[in-house]
């Protein structure tokens, strides 16, 4: 039998690559005769061949995805959008540089990933082929390149020691900087006037407050990935008590419930594993996808649920549930493509006064871009990922922040694919699991 993986090496040679040596299950020039391959790895190397990563290659790595996370905050703030996609799309060219000159780059992913993220894009592609427009075009190409460089490629050549370290800093200043408009209405820091927010139930005696961002449920969701990512990944000194104490008051007063819900399930996976072993973290996943399963059903009356779940207040969410799913039922099998998903339901909500606004949710977005079969692969390649991340033996704490982005996404229309923070940070969180199922 033959070892499960496939090794594809690529030497530069005088500035230029080229496919030197296939190997598979360790020879080359050939197929494999038995064993399945359940590994692809694919391998740039360089000048030092055999070298490993050096420390100061993961700390460039670690700086890169964080200036990229920055950027993305642009879109999605009170400056203007262009200069957001201009600040992405000009760290994205450094960081495909930097990685161009970087060596011995490897490239590690379990082959039911690999397959089920190519589904959910080939679905998605056919469905863009079926209501072709450029925007659709344009945006299939950009979930590709970019979603792609960062599962597969970006979050290889990170230390997430330091980057959770150095996001948790940046999250904490943009909740610092945002502090007085608990207490006032707007304040302005030069040429930038920083608002709070009045559309949401607020503390007591406070606003809740969006930092930079337009939305506070942004903010929410930032400081959300900043808490569960320090607290798994850093020794908990006084420094980093604070930090996580600032970026919980920036979780508090954003008054994102989806947030805080996230935060909750992060953390409480994380200290299952942590007190008791990782296959109570495995009875934790399958009892907690079940409950959410039961919840999801139950909203739809799909089977019987207590009296709760009907009067919850969902700010909206069940009127755009029920257009989406009405939007589903009309194409279910290869949905919309890569379009704006609002126009799509906007045709379901008439008058309503939610009218312009995305699923809140993406597995029900993946549907409308993709069909029925594209939403089950994205939602098996999460699944598959919460699993193998929370057996692995050193895999708790990308474990822990994959639940984050699993919550989250139950009341969040961007998925992994986007340029927004939230789709980049989701990337994130199924790469750096994916990482731990393969080291």
């Amino acid at each position: 039998m033959g070892r499960s993986e496939i090794d594809i090496c690529i030497s530069p040679t005088r500035g230029h690559a080229y496919l030197n040596t296939l190997w598979i299950n360790g020879y080359s020039g050939g197929y494999p005769r038995g064993g399945g391959i359940k590994k692809i790895k694919l391998i740039l190397r360089g000048t030092a061949a055999m070298a490993e990563l050096s420390e100061a290659n993961l700390s460039r790595g670690s700086f890169a995805l964080l200036c990229l996370i920055c950027a993305s905050f642009l879109i999605s703030s009170i400056f203007p959008r262009p200069l957001g996609y201009l600040a992405v799309a000009g760290s994205l060219v450094a960081v495909c540089l930097w990685l161009i000159s970087a060596d011995n780059l490897e490239i590690t992913a379990p082959k039911p990933a690999v397959g089920l993220y190519a589904l959910v894009l080939g679905l998605m592609g056919i469905g863009t082929i079926r209501n072709p427009s450029m925007g659709a075009i344009a945006r299939l190409a950009a979930f590709m390149a970019v979603t792609s460089l960062i599962l597969f490629l970006l979050v290889h050549v990170v230390d997430f020691t330091k980057f959770w370290r150095w996001f948790g800093l940046v999250s904490a200043c943009l909740v610092i900087i945002a502090s007085p408009t608990l207490f006032i209405e707007q304040m302005a820091i030069g040429p930038v006037t920083l608002t709070d927010w009045t559309t949401t139930t607020p503390i007591v005696g406070t606003n809740n407050i969006t930092s930079i961002f337009v939305n506070p449920n942004m903010l929410g969701l930032v400081c959300a990935f900043a808490i569960v990512g320090l607290v798994t990944t850093q020794q908990l000194t006084n420094l980093t008590l604070t930090i996580v104490a600032v970026n919980a008051i920036g979780l508090i007063a954003s008054g994102g419930r989806a947030a805080q819900a996230a935060t909750v399930a992060g953390l409480g996976v994380y200290a299952t594993g942590f007190v008791y072993n990782r296959y109570a973290t495995t009875l934790v996943t399958m009892s907690a996808l079940g409950g959410i399963l039961y919840v999801f059903l139950a909203l739809f009356g799909a089977v019987p649920g207590p009296e709760l779940l009907e009067t919850v207040s969902l700010t909206g969410r069940r009127q755009l549930w029920v257009a989406a799913a009405d939007a589903i039922a009309k194409q279910p099998l290869l949905g919309y493509g890569a379009t704006d998903t609002t126009a799509v339901l906007n045709q379901y909500l008439g008058e309503s006064r939610f009218a312009g606004y995305t699923s809140h949710n993406s597995f029900f977005r993946m549907a409308l871009s993709g069909g029925v079969f594209a939403a089950v692969a994205y939602l098996g390649l999460h699944i598959y990922s919460l699993f193998q991340s929370g057996s692995s033996s050193d895999g708790l704490a990308s474990h822990a922040v994959l639940w984050v982005a699993v919550i989250a996404q139950l009341f969040n229309g961007s998925s992994i694919f986007g340029l927004s923070p939230s789709s980049i940070l989701f990337a994130v969180a199924l790469g750096w699991a994916l990482r731990t199922v393969v080291e």
